[in-house]
């Protein structure tokens, strides 16, 4: 019995550890780290939180023509005293009480053409004591239609509709921020890829530097014993190992820190997840590129540019809102309302429908600030301001062709740039060699030699170096012609 259980402990372990060294072998993709950094960082999540608040202004702009209840109710008390002519009172003097008890409820609405509708049901009580009416108490119950429709200010859909517009053109704002921040986060997990896959690569190199270094005092110490080298021969060497090893622990270092730039990117607080062997694709770099192609892109996909032009449109309503100001607040205001008395609520409001009373009334409100100061400042302003907005799209036109044209020639150089590198390390790479057959023929010395290995070391370096500048130029064109979505085939998460 135990056995078995050892056994399944041990078969468990296996299968742990073998799940665990397939996941780290699995390689890590460009495009899976884009990904995850959209759908799981905290950088989109609170972009996704700035766009949904601003989605909210929309429904906040609607609201004004929600329709509004609106109830009301009180008592009124007045007791008081009076001389009359009436011989039969006591000292003349009369006690008159006053009880008024009212009621009311209306329902109202603003339309889309700028009216404001309502209809409105009350009920009074009045109960006077003493007094000699048969309606003593009272009941008066009506019902009243309002209508309040502006002639000039504020008139008709396009002035009223002017908020929900705004709202919307300021979401539309957001959004193009959203996207924007989007690209800045596939731009920058770029950048950390490539920094890890460069660091991995540097490592790479260095680890075979300290393996030549290595080699070499290992044949500079057979050669001092064989008298064919000297002692300082073997401290060259010596030397040489000890910088080699500094310079992998230093690499490892990089490595490390870049592994969590990483991570930090694609996940939240996930700095102990292993990544993969990164895969780097040439033709990734390779594809053909072309000033005006780029250009167009940009025009048609750069938030950046679709951000200022929601912005011209937030200036020309808002220039729509102060003429709208400038003109004569004139408003039609109409009522028609039925009344009805009687001893019993339930009476006063049946004779209300059977029109024994009805009353209505027409009127015209103008209101005129005399000078309008404050109108045509703001008139002004709002011009004034339609005018920078329009100005800054075509300057950030002009500053995306010039960053689409240092960009492209950017990308363009460091293809040429890779050639050179390659064709320079594996010159490098033949120097070293016949330095090296130099030494062992006892032609050369160990200073040389190691000399020679770290030409061989930067030029390998160089050779990663320009190849990272190569992707990372053209993860930069890609930012600025907005075209990294379609190309990694990615989209933003949605806000909630």
């Amino acid at each position: 019995m135990h056995r078995t259980h050892f056994a399944r402990a041990c078969f468990a372990f296996c299968a742990t550890v073998l799940t665990s060294t397939a996941a780290a072998q699995t390689p890590l993709t460009l495009g899976e780290c884009v990904r995850r950094a959209l759908a799981n960082g905290f950088e989109s999540h609170i972009a996704a939180e700035d766009l949904a608040i601003a989605r909210e202004d929309i429904p906040i702009a609607r609201g004004q023509f929600d329709p509004q209840l609106s109830a009301s109710t009180g008592r009124f008390v007045n007791q008081y005293g009076q001389f009359v002519a009436d011989p039969t009172l006591p000292n003349s003097l009369l006690n008159t009480r006053i009880d008024q008890t009212t009621a009311s409820i209306e329902l109202s609405q603003r339309l889309p053409t700028g009216t404001d509708v309502g209809i409105s049901a009350d009920q009074n009580r009045l109960a006077i004591s003493p007094t000699f009416s048969p309606l003593n108490p009272s009941y008066t119950s009506g019902v009243r239609l309002t209508l309040t429709q502006p002639l000039l200010k504020g008139f008709g859909r396009s002035i009223t509709m002017l908020p929900i517009k705004r709202a919307e053109a300021t979401a539309d704002l957001a959004q193009r921020d959203y996207e924007s921040r989007g690209l800045d986060i596939i731009e920058n997990t770029e950048i950390a890829f490539y920094q890890l896959a460069g660091a991995r690569d540097q490592l790479a190199v260095l680890q075979v530097s300290l393996d030549f270094a290595q080699a070499l005092r290992k044949e500079a110490g057979a050669r001092h014993e064989a008298g064919m080298a000297t002692q300082l021969d073997v401290l060259q060497a010596e030397v040489g190992e000890a910088n080699a090893r500094l310079a992998v622990l230093d690499g490892e270092r990089i490595v490390h820190d870049s592994e969590d730039e990483l991570r930090a990117l694609i996940g939240q607080f996930e700095l102990d997840i292993s990544l993969g062997p990164t895969v780097l694709d040439p033709r990734m770099a390779s594809d053909a590129i072309d000033i005006n192609g780029s250009y167009e892109l940009a025009q048609k996909h750069s938030p950046v540019l679709q951000a200022q032009r929601a912005a011209l449109n937030v200036a020309e309503l808002d220039v729509r809102s102060a003429e709208n100001d400038l003109k004569l607040d004139l408003g039609l205001h109409a009522e028609v309302g039925l009344a009805g008395t009687n001893r019993d609520s339930s009476s006063a409001f049946s004779e209300a429908f059977g029109r024994q009373g009805s009353d209505w009334q027409v009127s015209l409100r103008a209101v005129y600030p005399i000078g309008r100061t404050a109108e045509h400042a703001h008139s002004r302003q709002t011009n004034s301001a339609l005018r920078r907005e329009t100005l800054r799209v075509q300057q950030l036109e002009q500053r995306i062709l010039v960053e689409v044209r240092s960009a492209v020639r950017e990308v363009t150089t460091r293809r040429e740039s890779v050639d050179i590198a390659a064709f320079a390390a594996e010159r490098s790479e033949r120097q070293y060699t016949a330095e090296k057959d130099r030494f062992t023929e006892g032609l050369s010395t160990g200073r040389r030699v190691l000399e020679a290995q770290a030409d061989l070391e930067r030029a390998r370096l160089t050779k990663l170096q320009t190849r990272l500048d190569l992707f990372r130029s053209r993860a930069t064109l890609r930012r600025i012609e907005g075209s990294a979505f379609g190309y990694y085939n990615v989209a933003l998460p949605p806000p909630q």
